[in-house]
């Protein structure tokens, strides 16, 4: 159980952003075409394409539904997932409320810590949680960033005997993100 726990975490945790399909990755780049309703009513789409930093040794891609994409680490047994709300599901809400959204269906969440940071030209909100599923505890950072018509998650999810370490590699990734359009 150990071994699926993160994977189970990540399926129910993805409470602010859900991926509307589509999407692949091209070039070091996960790539989206997403639809937006222009101010005449008219619909128009806008290529949007997002990464991170490449991922620590010991991290795999993993499946990530229904985020967009999703790295393992079986000797950690921790999860890191990033995923999108484009659109019409793009939501203005503040970051704090938005990063809210991320702890949804998990017991006992505590914020630890909370710190505002510049990530690809934006203001981010991170979050670093602890909490519990079916009363066995985790740790959670989360990374909630708008840029454009989207609202990015990035997100961690370990065991607390983990975390430190699972931690640190996240941070890694989050550091390196990046969001450009094409109209």
């Amino acid at each position: 159980m150990r071994r699926f726990l993160p994977l189970l975490i990540l399926v129910l945790a993805t409470g602010c952003a859900t991926s509307r399909g589509g999407g692949a990755w091209s070039n070091g780049w996960w790539v989206q075409t997403i639809p937006i309703e222009g101010p005449d009513g008219a619909n128009h789409t806008m290529v949007m394409r997002y990464r991170g930093a490449d991922m620590a040794d010991g991290w795999a891609p993993a499946s990530a539904p229904p985020g967009d994409f999703a790295y393992y680490n079986e000797r950690l047994g921790a999860t890191v997932y990033a995923d999108t709300s484009c659109g019409k599901r793009f939501d203005d809400a503040p970051l704090t409320v938005l990063s809210n959204h991320l702890t949804m269906g998990f017991q006992d969440v505590r914020i630890e810590e909370e710190t505002t940071l510049t990530l690809g030209g934006r203001d981010g909100l991170e979050r670093i949680s602890s909490a519990a599923l079916d009363g066995v505890p985790i740790g959670l950072a989360s990374t909630v960033i708008k840029k454009g018509p989207c609202v990015f998650d990035l997100v961690l999810i370990a065991p607390p005997t983990a975390f430190e370490q699972s931690l640190r590699d996240y941070r890694d990734f989050r550091d390196g993100f990046d969001a450009e359009y094409d109209r």
